[in-house]
């Protein structure tokens, strides 16, 4: 009885690992759909809410999204667990940025990750150091909304 349980539990993790937004470690060939919502995550330096080195004020998050010559930098922000939103945490190392992609074809991505005193409040670009995932770079495939009206991403 003991192997069909652990069977089960083994499909189990599989398919959660398999609905996880991107990571630094991880290739992001996915394909999403136009005007949705895609969450990049990232794996960072641990640290929390309280932290005396804050997550909202001493590092900054910026992704650059690329497509056929037109780019939008996309402001990140600190995730704590990556589900804090359900879990009510305030510690972790997750890192997640969302845009909503305007146009079909392919998209690349370009991360900007850095530490330093109030350095998301700073305007110079260049301020602070490069850590942890600083430079990912990926791409992913966008394709036609499945929406219909009167949902907005229809249109």
């Amino acid at each position: 009885m003991q192997q069909p349980t652990s069977i089960l539990f083994l499909l189990f993790v599989l398919s959660a690992l398999s609905c996880q937004s991107p990571t630094a470690e991880e290739p992001t060939d996915a394909t999403y759909a136009k005007w949705h919502t895609v969450t990049l995550s990232f794996e960072g330096p641990e640290t929390s809410e309280s932290a005396e080195e804050n997550p909202f004020l001493h590092y900054r998050l910026i992704t650059t999204f690329t497509h056929k010559g037109t780019s939008y930098q996309i402001p990140g922000f600190y995730a704590a667990d990556g589900q804090a939103g359900e879990s009510g945490a305030d510690a972790g190392r997750t890192w997640q940025v969302r845009f909503s992609p305007d146009a079909e074809g392919e998209w690349s991505y370009q991360v900007s990750f850095r530490k330093g005193d109030s350095l998301a409040v700073s305007d110079d670009p260049q301020a602070g150091e490069p850590i942890a995932f600083d430079g990912v770079q990926g791409r992913f495939q966008v394709t036609a909304s499945d929406k219909t009206a009167p949902d907005v991403r229809a249109t």
